[in-house]
């Protein structure tokens, strides 16, 4: 290789680095392409230069609204072979000099561009513009490709994405740049990372579980576990991060000894041991006898650590309230006979974090129950005790309400937390960069999946018309039928479902005809 380019790569190295834990902390985009550009294409290093700059300053739509021209592609790189199969024939800069890193960082980069828009307009926020028509979008395929042809090519196992995802068009983008590297020729550090997050993404937004998408990811994890700069003492929180992604996608699976191997290993990482114990305490107003509740013990904490996550990602937020129970029998929370039992001094984030993954394995390896939900609670409220990374906070907040649908008492404060955490999402502030921290190792919901648990919850307390507005909103047609019918609105609920069929009959709207029909003959 050109020694010129040699001071170049090692500085990007560095960028990718950051680019996938998310800490550009003290770090500074310093791009000198001048001795690369004697070497080779100038026009090809003024658009690397142009893409690693707008991925530094989190602005994905420009990256998303240039046309393959601009980064030196060609527009026939994607060829169809059929109506449900693409492939990238990228091998088209005919620079010999040339570097392949260089063209591998490029396209990995529009790929982790298309892919975080996606986050951002389906999971995190901010707000977007609801725009589908992204030029790279339509310079990179034929002007023949639809909504629908989309939907088809992601298609797999004859199941196909939820109709809720919003732009899928950005996480079909994403998939096609990041899955077109050949592994043989894989040179990108963060290329098999991001490669991983997209695949995991695009797993959630189908409704059962593709075993080709499993097999692949897990392959990809091998690979990435042998990346040399993955435990260094330079970047403390990329393994942490990594093996808590690795942990979401086991738990996903129903991998739980997998998950539970990856969760020690953050444990270990961090430091920090974690047992539950009891304490005697009240939950109710009028209790006159503690009785024995459960209470986090935290041990083996060295009070003096420090956190390694940057400083202008905690506490530089503004996050929901969290709501107090509005019960007139109910505690907000328990009062313990000791208060210093109940204590827990300053939480690192990073320690917050494995609370978090004892939340989540102890939800999925056992069968559900009273003392399960303590259980759980008992970590979600030591999180919350003290707000640090947006992305812990909300995925906390989120787990109580969930956690609190089924209780008579605490229901109402499910709805209206839930309502506070939409609500915050779809807010300007704090921006995509305090959001993104962790976002891919807590495992954020989907927006359109809160919105329909809000439903439920109206639904649940008798807001059949505000639940219905929202099912609409969804198109969440057997959800609208249940709730014409019981609206008394039965001639609503079938004309719905026939103008649906009329225009595009499907498997799904044939069945729920019939249920509704047979309902309707048995009232």
């Amino acid at each position: 290789m050109d020694p010129d380019f040699n001071d170049v790569i090692k500085h990007l190295n560095e960028f990718e680095i950051r680019c996938v834990t998310g800490d550009y902390d003290n770090f500074s985009l310093c791009l000198n392409f001048d001795s690369c550009k004697k070497s080779v294409c100038n026009d090809f290093f003024k658009a690397l230069e142009f893409v690693l700059d707008s991925l530094f300053s989190h602005d994905f739509t420009a990256i998303l609204n240039s046309s393959l021209s601009h980064f030196c592609l060609k527009q026939d790189i994607f060829k169809s072979n059929s109506r449900n199969h693409f492939e990238c024939s990228f091998v088209d800069i005919d620079e010999p000099l040339l570097p392949v890193y260089f063209k591998q960082l490029l396209l990995t980069c529009i790929g982790v561009a298309a892919l975080q828009q996606f986050v951002k307009v389906n999971i995190s926020g901010p707000n977007v513009d609801d725009d589908n028509n992204y030029l790279l979008f339509t310079s990179a395929f034929p002007n023949d490709v639809t909504q629908d042809d989309v939907i088809q090519f992601l298609s797999k196992n004859g199941e196909i994405p939820y109709s809720n995802v919003a732009q899928i068009k950005l996480l079909f983008l994403s998939h096609t740049f990041l899955s077109c590297i050949p592994p043989s020729e894989d040179v990108c550090m963060m290329h098999n990372w991001w490669l991983l997050r997209c695949l995991l993404i695009y797993q959630k937004v189908m409704p059962d579980k593709i075993s080709s998408l499993h097999m692949e990811m897990n392959a990809l994890m091998k690979k990435i576990n042998e990346m040399s700069w993955l435990n260094e003492k330079k970047y403390p929180t990329a393994a942490l991060m990594y093996y808590m992604e690795c942990v979401q996608m086991h738990l996903y699976y129903g991998e739980i000894s997998q998950a539970k191997n990856h969760i020690t290993t953050v444990q270990s990482l961090v430091g920090l041991g974690i047992e539950l114990c009891g304490a005697y305490g009240k939950k109710t107003r009028f209790q006159s006898k503690a009785t024995s509740q459960l209470l986090v013990k935290l041990r083996g904490k060295n009070n003096k650590k420090t956190s390694e996550i940057p400083s202008k990602i905690v506490d530089q937020f503004e996050y929901p309230s969290d709501l107090h129970l509005q019960d007139d029998t109910l505690l907000n929370k328990v009062s313990f006979v000791d208060d210093e039992d109940y204590r827990v001094d300053c939480l690192l984030p990073e320690e917050q974090l494995v609370l978090l993954a004892y939340c989540l394995l102890t939800k999925k390896k056992e069968a559900f129950d009273e003392l399960l939900r303590e259980e759980i609670m008992a970590y979600v409220n030591c999180i919350l005790e003290q707000p640090k990374v947006w992305t812990i906070y909300i995925k906390a907040l989120v787990m109580r309400c969930k956690l609190e649908k089924h209780l008579s008492r605490r229901v109402e404060r499910s709805l209206m937390q839930l309502e506070a955490v939409i609500q915050s999402i779809k807010k300007n502030e704090p921006g995509f960069s305090v959001r993104e921290y962790m976002l891919y190792a807590v495992d954020l919901p989907m927006i359109w999946s809160l919105e329909r648990d809000l439903a439920d919850l109206w639904m649940t307390l008798g807001g059949t018309k505000t639940a219905l507005a929202i099912y609409e909103k969804l198109k969440s047609w057997e959800d609208i039928v249940k709730c014409y019918t019981r609206l008394g609105r039965t001639s609503c609920a079938e004309k719905l479902i026939r103008e649906q069929l009329a225009i595009k009959e499907t498997p799904y709207l044939w069945c729920l005809l019939g249920m509704f029909l047979m309902i309707e003959k048995c009232i």
